[in-house]
């Protein structure tokens, strides 16, 4: 809870301070394509929303699928989280379209959703599937639209890299146990002859 309540609690404070001081936050600290002078928007874009409606639509998702991922995932949620965003905007600025600026932490909230979903399959355990139901539940129903072109206002590349980004973290981190009795599960199972 407290991951997801910072999380919250730092894109309004930062989307406060540009509004009350009417600050270009968008194009300092947002992803321009293969823009040299703004390879600082791979770390930072994420936490950067254009308006009221694109921060409000953004911030009961990224509330939910962080405190879902830190509730199922303790252990390797902040990494999770973190290479998330990363790799998100490292790959919008290589691929995604140019002359316009990439913000908004959407990229986050496809990429929570991959990573849940994907480790509900690849985990084969019921606590993975009970964490896939409800985000399946609640989201499924966005990935399609989401990481479509459906309108050129919307970073639908944002949506696709995250989304992988998710898939790929799931897998890369299947076998990572989560809770100290699993650890022992899984050392007295590589223990066992074959």
């Amino acid at each position: 809870m407290k991951a997801a309540i910072k999380i919250l609690v730092i894109i309004w404070v930062i989307y406060i301070i540009q509004e009350v001081f009417n600050l270009d936050f968008i194009h300092f600290f947002g992803i321009c394509p293969r823009d040299t002078k703004h390879w600082i928007g791979i770390f930072t874009a994420g936490f950067i929303h254009a308006n009221i409606a694109h921060i409000t639509a953004n911030s009961l998702a990224i509330f939910l699928l962080t405190w879902i991922l830190f509730v199922f995932y303790k252990r390797i949620a902040t990494i999770v989280w973190i290479l998330i965003l990363i790799t998100d905007g490292a790959l919008i600025w290589l691929l995604a379209r140019g002359q316009t600026c990439h913000i908004g932490i959407s990229g986050e909230i496809f990429g929570l959703i991959g990573f849940i979903l994907t480790s509900g399959i690849l985990r084969g355990s019921f606590k993975a599937f009970i964490a896939a139901l409800i985000v399946a539940v609640l989201y499924g129903g966005v990935i399609w639209s989401g990481i479509l072109p459906t309108s050129p206002y919307i970073s639908w590349e944002g949506h696709l890299f995250g989304f992988i980004a998710g898939i790929l973290y799931a897998y890369l981190f299947r076998n990572k146990a989560e809770k100290q009795s699993e650890i022992e599960a899984e050392k007295l199972q590589n223990k066992l002859p074959e």
